[in-house]
């Protein structure tokens, strides 16, 4: 990610430089040759081949769940597979239904050439954005044919939740871990983020002295505390040697020895002990298909197929085809939820969401949880508490290691799954384009009045009214939850803002007022207690790293006077040290606010009553006369 001072190009730029210049080497044509291919083998031959090759993997699983007596796991198989490969051969019937002009249903075609549009605008939509994203060496035969580019046409999905289920919980966490710590990588040398340090100190870590040691302090009480910090340098940090973490346990063990005479005193790694845990929880919890979602599949489904089987079976010369064609209809719009089933989750959104409120009860003192939990409730209801650094820790305020350390962890939220979020993004943008249309087509039907002449007779279909009615409420909810979500994940840049700068305050005031504020007298007698904790914790750090620099040094006592010099001139050194470090926090969460904020088709901020209110100003602008004229109208024909 950027930085505020040395601002590089936005995601948008380099995905159009990445456009611009992408040469495929087993290809070797330009870029808009290589979505012309992506397309044309997408929109064409993609669907029997791929229908072909589920029906060989589910065969071979089948295969495997009866040659090792798994019966629950092939009868799960099984359903996977009646499943999948409906939506695969309803689709293709689509496509027969159109290809063969079959008229001797009630208006099939256009109901067929409508879902076609749409399917064939997907694909258009796919095959661009797995253009300007897809790696150099991806793009060839191998590609095309691939589960991946089968997935992005929604295809294969339940055998690829199949073979996820059919892995040991361990493989599963591996390929997460895996999975993150190579986006992680990936995302420290393209935005050159520093991959050394990243400690973080909690408050409620010990440290050599407390603040009744502090205003206790005498010539003999240095010695111990002296001898105390001897033993802690030569104490060893009890870090897993038996799982993989992101660093080495043996570089981790080095660094922290090196710390630890610098005066800190955490031990934990932000991403192994903090981002992974919470990137894993959220990732376990999305994975669960939720009863909701279900919910939707069977509202969806009723919705769009109640009218037309109303209507066959109402008719009197209906054809047992004509419900077979119906039931491929179902099954081709199981396949649009399929492909929308993200959007309508919002778990992109949702699971950057959550890791920044966690990050923000970080920097949150304890005393202001209780108001902040009254103003943002979605911050911390969401936070488990047998999770590690949840909302009852808090970060070590008087360590500015600690929160470099978290500054780059936020910004790391920030960049992880953008892959993921500009696909959905680009979806979005493409289910806007057709909630436009579907809404001039329902106000050329419903307000009569030709805005599209040509095919004005061709909506007059009662089954096509009926299904854009569908579409265009499913869409009208669909695109108003992104963007509350999106709201509410732009809420969390203003929320940890205003937290970021209650404590800069603190900061700039312990630098103003330093001689008072670390008065041996006042420390103890600070009023405020947010104040009074930090003054005490960046006395008490000084402290400490004074006395870890004798112990280092061999150097066993001191006198009182010259060791209190030595502790005040290093706790003013840690007051300026940390008053640049905020300011340069701010300054990057204001910079990550403006660039990285949940846009409305990448162009505005996501704000849910702005959207309200414009579209209900728009709708009244534009239906106040046409809905006047068509009530008069009515009124005469009662008349």
């Amino acid at each position: 990610m950027s930085s505020p001072d040395n601002q590089n190009r936005t995601r948008q730029e380099k995905k159009e430089i990445l456009f611009e210049n992408l040469d495929v080497k087993s290809i070797e044509w330009r870029p808009y040759r290589c979505f012309i291919i992506l397309y044309l083998f997408n929109a064409t031959i993609a669907l029997p081949y791929f229908t072909l090759k589920l029906f060989y993997l589910y065969i071979q699983q089948i295969g495997k769940s009866i040659r090792f007596f798994r019966l629950v796991q092939g009868l799960k198989t099984i359903i996977f597979f009646v499943c999948d490969l409906a939506m695969t051969l309803s689709i293709l019937m689509m496509y027969i239904l159109v290809g063969f002009r079959y008229k001797q249903t009630i208006n099939y075609e256009d109901w067929a050439i409508s879902c076609l549009i749409f399917l064939q605008s997907q694909i258009l939509m796919s095959s661009y954005v797995l253009t300007i994203s897809i790696d150099r060496k991806e793009l060839d035969f191998d590609f095309l044919i691939s589960e991946a580019n089968m997935s992005k046409l929604g295809l294969g999905r339940l055998y690829q939740k199949l073979l996820h289920q059919n892995l040991s919980s361990d493989k599963q966490e591996e390929q997460k871990q895996e999975n993150l710590y190579k986006q992680i990588r990936d995302a420290m040398e393209t935005e050159n983020i520093d991959s050394t340090l990243y400690y973080i100190a909690l408050e409620s870590d010990p440290g050599i002295c407390t603040i009744d040691d502090i205003t206790t302090l005498s010539d003999q009480s240095i010695i111990e505390l002296i001898e105390r910090a001897r033993k802690q340098l030569q104490k060893q940090h009890d870090i897993p040697f038996d799982r993989k973490q992101f660093e080495q346990s043996a570089t981790k063990l080095q660094i922290l020895k090196e710390l630890r005479v610098l005066g800190f005193r955490g031990y934990r790694h932000a991403i192994d002990n903090f981002l992974w845990p919470h990137y894993d929880y959220i990732k376990v919890k999305q994975e669960k298909e939720p009863a909701s979602i279900l919910f939707i599949y069977f509202i969806v489904l009723f919705a769009k197929g109640s009218f037309p089987l109303y209507l066959l079976l109402q008719s009197d010369n209906t054809q047992e085809i004509e419900f077979i064609f119906f039931v491929c209809f179902l099954g081709m719009y199981l396949n649009m939820i399929i492909l929308l089933i993200d959007l309508i989750k919002c778990n992109d959104i949702q699971g950057k969401r959550y890791i920044l409120n966690v990050l923000q009860t970080l920097i949150i003192p304890n005393k202001a949880q209780d108001q902040v939990e009254d103003e943002n409730e979605s911050a911390n209801e969401e936070i488990p508490d047998d999770l590690p650094y949840n909302s009852d820790f808090k970060l070590d305020f008087s360590c500015n290691l600690s929160l470099e350390s978290w500054d780059n962890m936020r910004r790391l939220t920030l960049l992880i799954d953008n892959d993921w979020m500009d696909y959905n993004e680009a979806q979005i943008a493409f289910i806007f384009l057709y909630f436009i249309y579907l809404y001039m087509n329902l106000s050329s039907v419903f307000l009569d009045f030709d805005l599209i002449p040509v095919l004005h007779s061709f909506f007059q279909d009662p089954i096509l009214e009926w299904n854009m009615i569908v579409d265009f409420t499913c869409l009208a909810l669909l695109f108003l939850n992104r963007v509350y979500q999106g709201t509410l994940y732009n809420q969390t840049f203003e929320n940890i803002i205003e937290s970021i700068k209650k404590i800069e305050t603190v900061y700039a005031d312990k630098k103003a007022l330093f001689e008072f504020y670390f008065s041996s007298n006042l420390m103890e007698n600070i009023q405020n207690e947010t104040y009074r904790k930090i003054t005490q914790k960046i006395y008490c750090s000084a402290c400490d790293k004074v006395l870890y620099t004798l112990a280092s040094k061999g150097i066993q006592e001191i006198s009182l006077l010259e060791f209190l010099m030595l502790a005040k001139s290093q706790a003013k050194q840690r007051v300026f040290q940390l008053c640049a470090t905020m300011k340069k926090v701010k300054d990057q969460i204001e910079f990550d606010n403006d660039n990285y904020s949940h846009k409305m088709l990448g162009i505005y901020k996501s704000n849910i009553w702005t959207v309200i209110s414009t579209f209900g100003f728009l709708g009244y602008v534009f239906f106040r006369g046409k809905i006047k004229a068509y009530l008069n109208k009515h009124k005469a024909k009662q008349l």
